[in-house]
């Protein structure tokens, strides 16, 4: 537990930056014990387009894994650039790699590391930042070695839920602290130091949850952003920046599980978002994809998001709203129904674990829909016992409005346009919906007015013979 308490020291006020008296020489002898070679890398981003910078992402004691010949190293823009905002000379890269991301330009510099040539503030950063990597090395091993020695399973659930809880607590103090892995502090301040340590939290809750998940409550949460390396979050900015460009509603729904890894979530659902991340790379490569497409992408990925499943919902409504003989709808949801039983998602954890899964929560959606249809039809008059009219569905509803406007029938609009479809039949339709009729009552076209003023005309006629 020496281990733990030393990491939670720094928070508790035993071992913060503000009153840990540790000079400056300490501090280097140490980084030099444990980093006695390294290089600093520096990665910035680029705008393909504009030419601005996007971000700078940097990542210190490293061990130097590249070399290269001082006349092979090219200076261009890009670099200059860097090295004016890390006031560094250009003389001092030992290694440059440039590449091209879809509509972005990124420049990687190594610089030798010298610790001397630091200010006292970069210093202590570097020496938290391995002091904590050290402290989680041997937390971790010491947890595992907890475990192998201990023989009660209850005592062991304890050991492991305090870990969590603790460091829970410790990070729902420190929400503001920046993504320290993600981006270079210009300044080194305490917020950044402390941001380590929540970055160090974070990677323990991941490490607890990734061995020790049966030991967990359900409520266990974490936030993978911090964990994650630079590589990740910048994949993630790449595929929110495409997925705005899209036709809506896909921005929200493609987004949302993306948005979901910088916030809290369970272990098995960062996971899912990790894999989802890949697959989505891979489906966004290809040209513009129909709504057909998505639909079919986003049902493999299992993604059973509120967004997602209200937009499937919804689809299916508005289809229905165009389709007017029952019969029909019942086919199409029918039809829709073996789609489910027969297109299973490839991914084989859904987005939200806690709630009804996307083929499960659908099939019982169709099927309330279906018994809705059937208990409707029920209520609905025998097509043998309505009313048949030789006009159409439209000139029913333009004639219904007169009826009602002009005061000839006293009665509520829905009920009277309910008793229409219920009790009478066209040529062409044995069953009218309510939906129809009500849309044709407000859309009146010149074709329909000018049939109803004939029929009346023929009206007039029979009633006055010899006018």
């Amino acid at each position: 537990m020496k281990n733990l308490e030393a990491l939670y020291a720094m928070v508790f006020g035993e071992s913060t930056p503000e009153n840990k008296e540790r000079s400056f020489t300490e501090c280097v002898r140490y980084l030099k014990d444990h980093h006695p070679d390294f290089t600093e890398q520096f990665e910035a981003t680029y705008d393909r387009d504009t030419g601005d910078l996007v971000r700078i992402t940097h990542t210190a004691f490293q061990e130097p894994k590249h070399k290269m010949v001082k006349d092979h190293i090219l200076i261009d823009r890009h670099v200059k650039m860097l090295c004016q905002i890390l006031n560094r000379e250009p003389d001092e890269i030992v290694y440059t790699k440039s590449y091209s991301m879809r509509s972005q330009e990124k420049v990687s510099v190594l610089f030798p590391g010298n610790y001397t040539s630091l200010s006292r503030e970069q210093v202590l950063y570097y020496y938290f930042h391995t002091y904590l990597e050290v402290s989680l090395n041997n937390l971790q091993r010491s947890l595992l070695d907890d475990v192998l020695a201990q023989n009660n399973e209850e005592a062991l659930r304890c050991l492991i839920q305090n870990h969590a809880r603790v460091a829970l607590r410790i990070i729902d103090s420190m929400k503001g602290y920046p993504i320290t892995s993600y981006t270079y502090p210009r300044n080194y301040s305490f917020s950044h130091v402390r941001g380590l340590i929540r970055d160090t939290l974070e990677k323990l809750l991941s490490f607890l949850a990734s061995y020790f998940s049966d030991f967990l409550q359900p409520s266990f949460s974490f936030t993978p952003s911090r964990p994650a390396n630079p590589e990740m979050l910048e994949r993630l900015d790449t595929l929110q920046r495409i997925s705005r460009e899209l036709e809506s509603p896909w921005p929200d729904i493609v987004s949302e599980p993306l948005e979901k890894y910088r916030n809290r979530c369970s272990y098995p659902q960062a996971r899912y978002i990790e894999n989802y991340v890949k697959e989505l790379e891979v489906f966004m490569q290809a040209a513009a994809h129909s709504t057909k497409r998505w639909i079919l992408f986003l049902w493999r990925m299992n993604l059973n998001s509120p967004q997602f499943l209200h937009f499937l919902k919804r689809r299916i409504k508005a289809e229905q709203r165009k389709i007017h003989e029952t019969s029909e709808k019942r086919l199409r949801l029918l039809y829709y129904q073996k789609l489910i039983k027969q297109i299973r998602p490839t991914m084989p954890a859904p987005y939200e674990a806690a709630t009804t899964s996307l083929t499960d929560h659908m099939l019982t959606y169709l099927s309330e829909e279906l018994t809705f249809l059937e208990q409707t039809d029920l209520l609905q008059p025998a097509t043998g016992k309505k009313k048949m009219v030789k006009v159409s569905v439209s000139q029913l509803a333009l004639i219904a409005r007169a009826c009602l406007e002009s005061g000839l029938i006293e009665e509520d609009k829905q009920e009277l346009l309910k008793s229409l479809a219920f009790g009478i039949r066209t040529e062409r339709q044995d069953q009218i919906s309510v939906d129809n009729l009500r849309n044709k009552y407000y859309s009146v076209d010149s074709g329909t007015r000018q049939s109803v003023r004939k029929l009346l005309k023929k009206m007039i006629e029979i009633i006055e013979p010899n006018a």
